[in-house]
């Protein structure tokens, strides 16, 4: 589009003019201040001017009567000294205060291509350019660069009036404006389109020119428009494939910086797991790490969502039994809580009866083993199918176990087993499954390690910094243990590092912020334990107790999740005795949340679907 520039107030050849960064003057006009006392205050004569414009337009064209030559890249351009002078204060530096500098009349300007250059002579001698998407990047910088601030803002109004930003080219308009420091609105213009079209964006050539060093910069924005970070992973695989031989040893550096837990379970599955990039030994901990730690909150590593991410984190629940009663038959359905409401699923086949069964998250899921005094079974239940699979059975039997996952290796650890129906007894039994080399046709895929110092049942597991700590249980005669054990892997032996305070029953674990929380029990206790210091703290305990309940991390706090709890009063409906005072144990759907920096408990506003103990509640992502 072309631009006229208006003359204005009175002109004469020997005027002095005002900087061309008055902000009084429109976007289109150059105004020339004319001292009063020297030329009158006579009628202006607009034809006149017009008249004069024109001519000044010819000689340019003509090459007439030129005094001074513009050079740029080698080429020269014919100009007048007082017009380039009375237009722009960088020529009139050059030529009035420098002129006895120049060398044959020769003004060599820099750091602008002779395109633009010509571009902008031709609108000092006309009043007219023609600003496009194409030339405006170069003509804003190139009008900061000789002081002409009003044609700048008209290139930089025309810009942005006209939509000439757009995701193919708004990384260069933003490189450009940022180094400059007139043009806060384009670059604001700019970095928006850069936020909110993201996956446009990045499919453009001016993303793929980045350097390691901005992309890493560009995907660090903590307010980029995404849904998840499936994009930003594609992007990052984009910008390494367009130039693979250089580019392919920057991958674990920039994947780093992609938050893994917050892309889909589809994608991780589909698309992450399955790039060849992702093939070695860092990138598969980021993956494993992700896929068993998805949580749209605060995590305990410090990862944070972006501010527009649509949470998909949920609560899974599993199993259990619907009250104290061991006779009762358990539950082998699965809930999972969508927008708030608890739904139950339908998957067959799947496992029996859960009771007294392990759950632990592990790549692509959540592991079952064991469980119902008399089963060896293991079955692993998709989060991307939701469907059930069974994997190979433990070498023995384990009930009343706890298991976690380290690197993709299941580690099944304790538990007590009945023979004959009649005779209890304890396991100190730890068994080790390799999810990456599945045996599914036989038992040798769990190998036998190191057993525990003791045998124990119901006792509770976490990892923490790579090592598996034990704590608590019951051991033989229902004797409460109050021992932490420690597994070092690199000897597979187990060492004994302290006691806990109290003595644990019926309790969960979980880890968060570099510490181990023992939270729920009889009497709703609450610990932490600092393994750097070997340091344990009481905290403020639950409002009710949560025996046999389930507990982990969400959003920056623990919750823990129904278990039992002792009634108020004698709930036995065959006993005779008025106000008898004999209380008993009920099964509850209570959820309670601990924020640590409080110290404090609150009930959540959201239940289990049931009442419920010996239960699993796991945190996974909606696909």
């Amino acid at each position: 589009m072309a631009f006229g520039r208006k003359r204005r107030g009175r002109h004469s050849a020997a005027g002095t003019m005002a900087s061309e960064g008055d902000s009084s003057q429109t976007e289109q006009s150059v105004k020339l201040v004319i001292p009063e006392e020297e030329f009158g205050s006579g009628v202006s004569d607009s034809v006149y001017q017009s008249l004069v414009f024109k001519e000044m337009g010819k000689l340019f064209q003509y090459e007439r009567l030129s005094d001074i030559m513009l050079m740029a890249e080698g080429q020269s351009i014919p100009c007048h000294k007082f017009l380039l002078a009375s237009a722009s204060e960088y020529f009139y530096r050059k030529l009035v205060k420098e002129g006895e500098s120049l060398n044959n009349n020769l003004l060599e300007v820099e750091d602008i291509s002779f395109p633009t250059l010509k571009l902008i002579v031709s609108y000092l001698y006309t009043g007219c350019i023609n600003i496009t998407a194409e030339n405006a990047k170069e003509l804003i910088p190139a009008c900061e660069i000789l002081m002409l601030r009003s044609l700048l803002n008209t290139c930089e109004k025309y810009t942005q009036d006209q939509g000439l930003v757009n995701p193919v080219n708004c990384i260069g308009f933003y490189n450009m404006a940022t180094r400059l420091h007139n043009t806060t609105g384009l670059k604001e213009i700019a970095c928006n389109i850069m936020v909110s079209k993201f996956q446009e964006v990045v499919v453009g050539p001016e993303f793929k020119a980045m350097s390691e060093e901005e992309v890493i910069k560009y995907i660090q924005r903590e307010e980029l428009k995404l849904p998840n970070e499936d994009p930003v992973y594609n992007a990052v695989t984009t910008w390494v494939r367009h130039d693979l031989e250089n580019r392919k040893s920057c991958f674990l550096k920039l994947v780093q910086h992609v938050r893994l837990r917050y892309c889909s379970t589809n994608h991780l599955h589909d698309i992450v797991s399955k790039d060849e990039l992702m093939d070695n030994l860092e990138c598969q901990k980021l993956l494993s790490s992700a896929l068993m730690n998805p949580n749209l909150g605060f995590t305990s590593d410090g990862t944070v969502a972006r501010s527009g991410y649509k949470d998909l984190s949920t609560l899974l629940l599993l199993g259990g039994i619907p009250d104290p009663d061991h006779g009762k038959k358990a539950s082998n359905d699965y809930f999972m809580l969508e927008d708030g409401e608890w739904v139950l699923k339908e998957a067959s086949p799947r496992p029996r009866d859960m009771f007294g069964f392990s759950a632990c998250k592990v790549q692509g899921g959540i592991l079952i083993t064991g469980g119902n005094s008399d089963t060896n079974c293991c079955w692993l239940l998709s989060t991307a199918t939701w469907e059930w699979t069974q994997l190979p059975n433990l070498n023995v039997v384990h009930n009343m176990h706890t298991s976690v996952c380290v690197d993709e290796k299941v580690y099944v650890i304790g538990g007590k087993f009945v023979i004959d129906k009649k005779r209890t007894f304890y396991s100190d039994s730890v068994e080790c499954l390799d999810l990456h080399n599945v045996d599914d046709a036989g038992a040798n895929s769990w190998k036998s390690l190191s057993n525990l110092p003791k045998p124990l049942s119901n006792a509770m597991s976490v990892v923490f910094q790579q090592y598996i700590y034990v704590l608590g249980g019951t051991t033989w005669g229902n004797t409460v243990s109050k021992d932490v054990f420690v597994r070092d892997s690199n000897s597979d032996k187990w060492n004994t590092v302290g006691e806990m305070p109290n003595t644990c029953v019926d309790t969960s674990a979980v880890v968060l912020q570099n510490k181990i929380y023992v939270v729920g029990g009889d009497n709703g206790m609450c610990l932490s334990f600092d393994p750097i210091f070997n340091q344990w703290t009481s905290l403020s305990a639950c409002q009710q107790e949560h025996i046999a309940g389930s507990a982990l991390v969400w959003k920056g706090q623990i919750l823990i999740c129904g278990g039992r709890k002792w009634s108020e009063s004698c709930t036995n409906t065959k006993c005779s005795k008025v106000g008898c005072s004999r209380r008993s144990q009920v099964a509850t759907s209570l959820i309670e949340e601990y924020d640590p920096e409080m110290n404090t408990w609150r009930p959540s506003q959201t239940k289990l679907p049931r009442n419920m103990c010996y239960h699993s509640v796991q945190l996974v992502n909606r696909a």
